[in-house]
Order: structure tokens, then sequence, then C-alpha cells
């Protein structure tokens, strides 16, 4: 039964991505034979409404991460999982720290364990970068906009932090300081930010 299921449509919608939403699948199959792929083995639930091979073990560092982005259309990477992200500072975090905008509902998840933030609608939409990671969307603050919001939230995370990693970002040129002062407005950290600023030039 199961090398049945491992039709050449399957072997075919796998070749492209190893990794495939429901949506995908059910352009080929029927709810009933996707639910039977998986009891067989021909195919491995992933997250939520997506699926890969079965023994797939190539996921990526961040595929998690880009799951709860897919689950969460609004959900940013921030802070402390931005900086790791960006290879910025120490930041080495068990939690996931995510922004959402006021109001927005996160669903229950139960791995990777969440923090979250809610900055204002317009404080939430601003520099998000988006990358693929294992053919999902990760969305994640630009390393201007993660410094400035350290800033911002450091009595969540330490003003530490936000030194650590403007520091870090400015020895490794990854950093434009026109950027990170339009965001340090936005933020109004901007007389936080001065002396840290002054004291790299």
């Amino acid at each position: 039964m199961k090398n049945q299921f491992m039709s050449s449509k399957l072997e075919n919608i796998f070749a492209t991505n190893n990794i495939v939403s429901r949506t995908v699948l059910l352009k080929e199959f029927a709810s009933s034979t996707i639910h039977l792929m998986v009891q067989q083995g021909a195919i491995e639930r992933v997250g939520r409404g997506f699926y890969t091979r079965k023994n797939y073990s190539g996921f990526s560092e961040y595929f998690d991460w880009a799951l709860i982005c897919q689950r969460m259309p609004k959900a940013v990477v921030c802070l402390l999982s931005s900086l790791k992200f960006h290879e910025i500072g120490l930041q080495d975090p068990q939690q996931l720290w995510i922004a959402l905008p006021a109001g927005y509902h996160a669903p229950a998840v139960n791995h990777p364990p969440l923090t979250v933030i809610r900055p204002s609608n317009f404080i939430h939409s601003q520099g998000v970068q988006t990358f693929t990671v294992d053919n999902l969307p990760l969305r994640v603050y630009c390393i201007e906009k993660t410094i400035a919001d350290c800033f911002k939230f450091r009595n969540k995370i330490g003003v530490e932090t936000g030194i650590e990693a403007l520091k870090d970002a400015w020895s490794k040129k990854k950093i434009d300081i026109n950027a990170l002062w339009l965001y340090a407005k936005t933020d109004r950290v901007t007389k936080i930010i001065q002396p840290y600023l002054d004291s790299l030039q």
C-alpha cells in the first residue's frame, strides 16, 4: 500500500521542494489520501499544514521559526532571536522572540516556546525583512531596527544587550548608522543611544 501512495505525482511534488503545504498536496490528492499517506509512512507531517518526505532530516536551524511565521502571518522575529539570526552579539535564547501588533491573537504553540512583544502597529511594521527558509518565509527585523528595539525594550532584556549588539554590529561593519538613527527616532530612544554612538565614532 505504501508503494502505491508513493506515486510518481508524489515524487514530482517533492522533487523541487523538500517541504510542501497541504494546499499543494490537495491539488493532486484527496484529503483522505493525504491522511492515509501519513499513516502509511509515505510522507510526514512536520507542522500544521506542512509535510515532507518520511525521515527527511535536512531542516535548517530556523525551520521552526519559519513555521511560526507561516502560522502567524503578523509575527516578526525580534530582539534576542533577531540578533541570533543576524549573528550579532552573543545571544542564544532558548525561546523565540516575536513581535505581534496590538490586538492580534496568537494561537497556542507547543514548540518553540515564545516570548511575545506587542509594539504599536506602526512600529511593528517598520524594518521587516523576509528570508526564505526551507521554502517558507521567515520575517525578521533588520539589524538597525533590532538594535533600536533592544534599547526600547531594555527593561525586558537589559540595556547591556543593546550596547553589546551595537558595538558588535559596528565592528563587523554590518550596520548603517543613518538607518539606525531613523529607527531610534521611531522608537524614541535617540537620547539613550546617542552616547554609545558617539563612543564608536
